[in-house]
């Protein structure tokens, strides 16, 4: 007992504060055991010791991106059960995915003209075509619009194409979680009585979604190569990819929620009716506030 005392005694301190710098608990090892914050030393100043934390940051997120992506891809419904389950620390954040997703397809979707979602030249175009095709009254509606907010604002109509395609890409990125409330919500109903929590549904939610908008964005070089015009090959390519996003969905729910195979094909169908519709409301509601806010 004398020698443990004394060897206890002869043991040095750790360099740094007494006290957490973060929460100011009092400090018994390398980590506060409050807050996790790691006691500050004159090491750590080192430029050696900043390039090895460093690139030991860089390597645990790229791990943790890759696995969470691999899973995403090729394991539907397993982040959300890995979630619910407790097992968090190995793969990003549900909402950091999600939205992480989210801002890349909206930034490769609006990096070229070649290929954009966010081009209000090609609605105006495919609705003079139709307006012909049907010889339906006031074909040339909008381009009288925009030439006349041209003539009072004193500027062209190419300029205000140029100005609605900004205002319907950031109206876009406000209103797109939305599409995750919307479809926990319908998740929430059609698994009414599986006493799940509204965040199982909402994690659930932002898992498909990331899914969903990842392969879309995948697809970018099919679409920078084809354009984004409505030819039989985008159509073909547009039914493909929604029969994956139905498949993906039935093969999720089956592995989060269990329950019947006959119940899980129409809840799927479901689902994914709902997921597409809060799509399509989004991308409606904003290219309207965009069209609202430039042609007033």
């Amino acid at each position: 007992m004398a020698e443990a005392a004394q060897t206890a005694e002869a043991r040095p301190a750790p360099e740094g504060p007494d006290e957490c710098p973060s929460c100011g608990a009092a400090l018994a090892g390398d980590y506060c055991h409050r807050c996790g914050e790691k006691r500050p030393e004159a090491r750590d100043l080192s430029i050696r010791h900043f390039v090895m934390d460093a690139a030991k940051e860089l390597t645990s997120l790229d791990t943790k991106l890759t696995r969470t992506l691999l899973a995403l891809l090729f394991r539907p419904g397993r982040l959300t059960a890995e979630w619910v389950a407790g097992r968090r620390g190995p793969y990003l954040k549900p909402l950091n995915l999600c939205l992480g997703i989210l801002a890349l397809n909206l930034f490769v979707y609006t990096a070229s003209k070649q290929a954009t979602m966010f081009d209000i030249r090609l609605i105006l175009e495919n609705q003079r075509q139709l307006a012909a095709q049907w010889k339906m009254p006031n074909g040339d509606l909008y381009d009288r619009l925009f030439s006349r907010a041209a003539a009072r604002k004193g500027t062209t109509a190419e300029a205000l194409y140029d100005t609605v395609n900004e205002h319907w890409q950031r109206n876009v990125s406000l209103l797109q979680p939305l599409q995750i409330v919307t479809l926990a919500v319908l998740l929430q109903l059609i698994y009414f009585f599986s006493r799940r929590y509204f965040v199982e549904h909402l994690v659930f939610a932002m898992h498909y979604l990331s899914f969903a908008v990842l392969t879309t964005t995948l697809m970018w070089p099919l679409y920078y190569l084809l354009g984004i015009h409505p030819t039989l090959k985008n159509m073909a390519l547009a039914f493909g990819k929604y029969a994956l996003d139905i498949i993906y969905l039935f093969v999720a729910l089956r592995v989060f929620y269990r329950g019947r195979l006959a119940l899980a094909v129409l809840r799927a169908l479901i689902t994914f009716v709902g997921y597409f519709v809060g799509y399509a409301v989004v991308y409606m509601l904003a290219i309207a506030a965009a069209l609202f806010t430039v042609l007033r």
